[in-house]
């Protein structure tokens, strides 16, 4: 019998005589009709297979067990039953048969066997994610210990571009190279190219990013040039499957280098401008692929259990020196009440239901509200915050109580991290929580007992807000058309991602986060914004998140003293490059894109009023990109002018706009 195994249809395969695989249960693909638009019988022509959008599991697939790399290749036979070759990247390189595969429409779930591996998964517009188990005969639900993730080159890779490979040269460079369509008729293609670290150095050799000279590219063979001046850096490569292997030459006279890199960014918004229409069909996919391997697909809660409790509250003065809003001139009490959610999802194992727990700290205002209720804002701590010191106004997490004296119904959510246990020795600190005293205790795991997670813990971040979010929709007098996020460092991460993937949220304030994910990779940062399931990388980088925001408001704050997320003397030059990116979806609505760079550090700001800072409303920079062809000035220029208004204007202007 098929049962429900996190969160996807599990069937047993049975091997017949000749080694066919056989699914049992409800939607049998190998003893049921073969997929085929029409019967045909014995003396008509052969029959002709469903498209491969029919049949999301054809393709080529690039798999992560583990670890380990592995190639799926699915294709239909002549009778239109499913067919497939497996090939371990450790090995080498011979295809071999799979014994058993099978495809379930009705759950969109891939099942395959091979040398001992048993794998499902589910699988959405070329993503999966799912589980695995090690066992010569078929192994019982238990023993589907391991994960699986990947992704489907035949869905993805449609067209020549975009496409971004990470690289490692044999002196030891790190970098990434990203190419796509050029501007026009004269630039067919474009590119970059970034050296991230060293093995030498780490993270302190993180250069500028440089644009590229793409002299060919077909899908197989790139030629490529770097103006390093006074030295040009030319990439030659070949790319088989995922994998790429070349040299650069530098024109020193120097012997080439050896070359070898992997795809990366898989799902990524690529670099140039797209339609709007276009633009929509890229977001609601990726959206729906990131769902899956961060959230197990984001499930819906089955039941909301809401426990509230007044809390006491005197609105303290101002004395924070680096506050640079006129709090007082905007004081509007308010009230706080503490909120914790008990949310009920299904057991992907058949067992008892599980359950999550949110805790959240809401502000009211106490005037009456405007015509069509209170704005909303949505406040995310950082590290070693929480939900309750948002509205502290003289701490570091200062934007809860900043929104809520400006009227805003202020929903703060204790953004924190895993107990030990659940992560994977993927790092040891945070043992008691971010902020126990005022309950931002550890977050277990949204796991089944006796199994480990699917959800990565940035989608369980993620996922929290959105309840929380979902819960101040519900309250008296709220205007569920105006939302926004705001969050610094950690709260940043995760407020791009709400907003990234939840369309109802109008405007994001992101501070202290907007790193290539490349160079935090190296830059000894926390390591809580990794996936433990898949490399993060492979599929997007941060650029793609600000991308999802698009036509949205997005402001994202840089401090020129801010060497958190880089080690350059200019850290804001990576920023500015990732800002760069992310552009290419605002191209028709320039103006919904921000990058505030003021002159502190890893701090958020509000450009209110002239204080210690030399900070007067929001400060852009004059450079955001070269202003000739191989320029590197822009990425370095601290220079700015100012936009006559504050953080809290352009977020209202966004959400009181259409």
């Amino acid at each position: 019998m098929a049962k429900k195994q996190q969160g996807w249809l599990v069937v047993a395969f049975v091997l017949g005589a000749c080694g066919e695989g056989v699914l049992p249960g409800d939607a049998d693909p190998l003893t049921a009709a073969p997929a085929v638009a029409h019967a045909a019988a014995a003396d008509e022509t052969p029959p002709v297979c469903l498209a491969a959008e029919d049949t999301p599991a054809l393709g080529t697939w690039y798999l992560n067990a583990g670890g380990a790399r592995w190639t799926l290749d699915v294709a239909h036979t002549a009778e239109c039953r499913l067919k497939a070759t497996w090939r371990d990247e450790a090995g080498d390189g011979t295809a071999q048969p799979v014994a058993a595969i099978g495809w379930s429409a009705d759950s969109a779930t891939l099942a395959f066997a091979v040398n001992g591996t048993w794998a499902r998964a589910a699988v959405v517009a070329g993503v999966l994610q799912g589980r695995t188990a090690q066992s010569d005969f078929a192994p019982p639900d238990a023993a589907y210990t391991g994960h699986l993730t990947g992704w489907n080159a035949t869905v993805l890779d449609t067209q020549l571009v975009p496409r971004t490979f990470e690289l490692t040269t044999a002196d030891g460079q790190h970098a990434v190279l990203r190419l796509d369509r050029g501007a026009g008729p004269h630039q067919p293609l474009q590119g970059r190219v970034k050296v991230y670290a060293t093995d030498a150095a780490g993270a302190a050799a993180e250069e500028d990013s440089y644009d590229l000279d793409v002299q060919q590219w077909d899908g197989q063979h790139l030629v490529a040039r770097a103006f390093h001046a006074p030295q040009t850096w030319t990439y030659t490569a070949d790319v088989s499957g995922r994998a790429l292997t070349g040299q650069l030459t530098v024109d020193d006279g120097s012997p080439p280098l050896g070359l070898t890199g992997t795809r990366a960014n898989v799902l990524g918004y690529g670099l140039r401008a797209r339609t709007a229409a276009a633009r929509t069909d890229w977001q609601v996919a990726t959206r729906a692929r990131l769902a899956l391997l961060t959230m197990a697909g984001k499930p819906q809660p089955l039941q909301r259990a809401v426990q509230t409790q007044p809390l006491a509250l005197t609105v303290a003065p101002v004395t924070n020196p680096a506050r640079d809003d006129d709090a007082d001139a905007w004081l509007q009490a308010y009230t706080l009440t503490d909120v914790r959610l008990t949310l009920t999802l299904a057991n992907p194992h058949d067992g008892p239901p599980l359950q999550r727990l949110v805790h959240a700290v809401v502000s009211r205002p106490m005037a009456p509200p405007p015509p069509g209720g209170y704005p909303l804002a949505l406040a995310l701590n950082g590290h070693y915050g929480g939900a309750v010191g948002t509205f502290d106004p003289n701490g570091t997490y200062w934007y809860g109580d900043a929104f809520a004296r400006r009227g805003y119904v202020v929903v703060a959510v204790d953004v924190g991290h895993r107990p030990l246990a659940d992560r994977q020795q993927l790092y040891g600190d945070l043992t008691d929580g971010d902020d126990p005293g005022n309950g931002n205790v550890p977050h277990p795991a949204i796991a089944a007992d006796g199994w480990d997670s699917d959800w990565e813990e940035d989608g369980e971040r993620t996922w929290d807000a959105l309840q929380a979010l979902d819960y101040a929709t519900t309250l008296p007098d709220v205007n569920a058309q105006q939302m926004c996020v705001v969050g610094l460092s950690m709260g940043g991460e995760v407020a791009t991602q709400v907003a990234a993937l939840e369309p109802r949220v109008g405007a994001a304030v992101v501070a202290g986060y907007a790193p290539d994910l490349g160079v935090m990779a190296h830059h000894s940062n926390h390591p809580c914004w990794q996936w433990q399931h898949a490399d993060i990388r492979e599929f997007v980088d941060i650029s793609d998140h600000e991308a999802l925001i698009a036509p949205r408001g997005l402001i994202v704050e840089t401090g020129v003293l801010d060497t958190t997320f880089s080690a350059r003397t200019t850290p804001f030059a990576a920023d500015k490059q990732v800002l760069r990116r992310a552009r290419a979806a605002f191209q028709d609505v320039p103006h919904r894109i921000w990058h505030y760079l003021h002159a502190g550090a890893h701090a958020w700001h509000a450009g209110d009023v002239a204080g210690p800072l030399p900070a007067t409303n929001i400060l852009k920079p004059l450079e955001i990109a070269p202003t000739r062809r191989w320029s590197l000035q822009w990425q370095e220029d601290a220079r700015t002018h100012a936009d006559p208004q504050t953080v809290f204007a352009a977020v209202q202007a966004v959400l009181a706009s259409p």
